[in-house]
């Protein structure tokens, strides 16, 4: 495996639920930006939290933590080219037991809670409820302005961000702990592809794509083709037994 690997996970499950980084890459390589955003409905579920505590409780069981784990991620979406400080074999049971199309069905900040619970950083750390970030969201929105200049000056891992999502492409994330700014890029990977991709926006009406966004958004839209393809690939394909464990893209990034 190597850096970006989950990147063909990521934008085919995109696809299948939110949709964001499909329609976001189609802005990008169309240079038109056009309402509406693709809505994300946060929405906890047990089920996924209990697959994240999986993973890093099993993490530290063998002396690592979740810092170890949020490195992990950073590599495997191709946020970070530095290979995470884990063994082989902590690296199998990741690859066995993580499934981020569950992060994606069911968006939420996940992330913003298991980090309350650890309190990373000398500062503490206390997220915005997202029920709250919502409705801060909703009255503070412009209507019909996409481009609305919305920055977090306290991201921490981005809740508020991700519900002004709804409503604005033009978002910008501030935080003092380093800690949060990987929280914050994970976040942003799954639910939040404009602040990855951002574009420079002028006023209400004009906007230019910097010709580096645009390379990696056809890069990107590039792969989301390919792995859509394999993935039809492996499914005509007619056995009688099940793989003996996830079935791996043979794409990467």
């Amino acid at each position: 495996m190597k850096s970006g690997w989950l990147l063909p996970y990521l934008l085919v499950g995109d696809f299948l639920y939110t949709k964001r980084w499909t329609w976001w890459l189609n802005c990008l390589l169309k240079e038109e930006i056009k309402p509406p955003i693709p809505e994300l409905r946060l929405r906890e579920d047990a089920e996924t939290r209990k697959m994240l505590n999986k993973c890093i409780e099993y993490l530290e069981s063998r002396g690592k933590d979740f810092e170890d784990f949020v490195d992990w991620m950073l590599w495997s979406l191709g946020l970070s080219e530095e290979k995470p400080n884990l063994s082989k074999q902590e690296l199998e049971f990741l690859y066995r037991n993580f499934v981020l199309g569950m992060l994606q069905e069911n968006p939420w900040d996940y992330f913003g809670e298991i980090a309350a619970e650890k309190r990373r950083g000398e500062f503490g750390f206390f997220p915005t409820p997202p029920d709250l970030a919502e409705f801060m969201a909703t009255c503070l929105a412009q209507d019909n302005n996409i481009f609305q200049k919305i920055i977090d000056p306290c991201a921490g891992t981005g809740v508020l961000l991700m519900a002004y999502s709804n409503y604005s492409v033009n978002l910008f994330a501030i935080d003092i702990n380093p800690f949060m700014i990987k929280l914050i890029k994970i976040n942003a990977a799954l639910y939040i592809p404009w602040l990855l991709l951002p574009v420079e926006v002028k006023n209400e009406r004009e906007y230019s794509i910097p010709q580096k966004i645009k390379e990696v958004a056809r890069e990107l839209k590039n792969l989301q083709y390919i792995a859509f393809k394999e993935l039809e690939e492996f499914s005509s394909q007619k056995t009688k037994t099940q793989p003996k464990k996830p079935v791996q893209l043979r794409i990467g990034f």
